[in-house]
């Protein structure tokens, strides 16, 4: 869903002034994520229905499909600023100070990433992951021994499985542990599916 850009008339006292149907979209948008994962929470993602989020966010059903199309479009916008640095490992070339800061706000609000990753959405979050992490395999040269898509659908279970032993704390471990692991089980893997002809190039 692409964003809208509003001009913002400047004040008398020639400031701009903050435009009123922004932050309105934004109380909207935030309002709806927040009532889906209250209940995701509470219901878990196959039991939470539009109807439900709709009620709890206290919004109208026309305003919702103006920024959501259903709930897995609801759970995969929430988790995009989260997938993004996940899938950003092969391009950073480092575990960075971005995926450090989005593990630390998974292990600080577990019990959400926990009902998300091993719930019915698990399907939804490791499809969305697997999409970006395709975009990043295309970027690199050379060919896979098997087609892009499959390769990244294993690097994205691959991840979501170890962050959902990591949230549940079996074991536990440092957050830039994790980090790490995650950058070196994700680029290996990739450079692993990659033909030898390819990694010499």
């Amino acid at each position: 869903m692409k964003s809208l850009e509003h001009p913002r008339p400047a004040s008398a006292s020639g400031h701009p002034r903050a435009n009123v149907r922004d932050r309105r979209i934004d109380r909207t948008r935030s309002a709806v994520a927040a009532a889906f994962n209250t209940l995701l929470l509470e219901r878990g993602y196959s039991r939470v229905s539009v109807r439900d989020v709709i009620a709890r966010a206290n919004v109208g059903r026309s305003t919702f499909y103006e920024h959501f199309e259903n709930k897995r479009d609801v759970l995969e916008q929430s988790l995009a600023p989260i997938l993004t640095p996940l899938a950003d490992v092969l391009r950073t070339g480092r575990p960075d100070a971005r995926l450090q800061s989005i593990l630390a706000h998974m292990w600080d609000n577990r019990k959400l990433a926990a009902a998300t990753f091993l719930g019915s959405s698990r399907a939804v979050v490791t499809r969305s992951l697997a999409r970006l992490l395709e975009e990043r395999l295309e970027e690199r040269p050379g060919r896979f021994v098997v087609a892009r898509p499959l390769v990244a659908a294993a690097l994205a279970a691959a991840q979501i499985a170890l962050l959902e032993a990591w949230v549940t704390e079996e074991p536990p471990a440092e957050i830039h542990a994790m980090a790490r692991a995650l950058f070196q089980m994700t680029v290996a893997a990739a450079a692993a599916a990659q033909t030898p002809t390819s990694l010499a190039v």
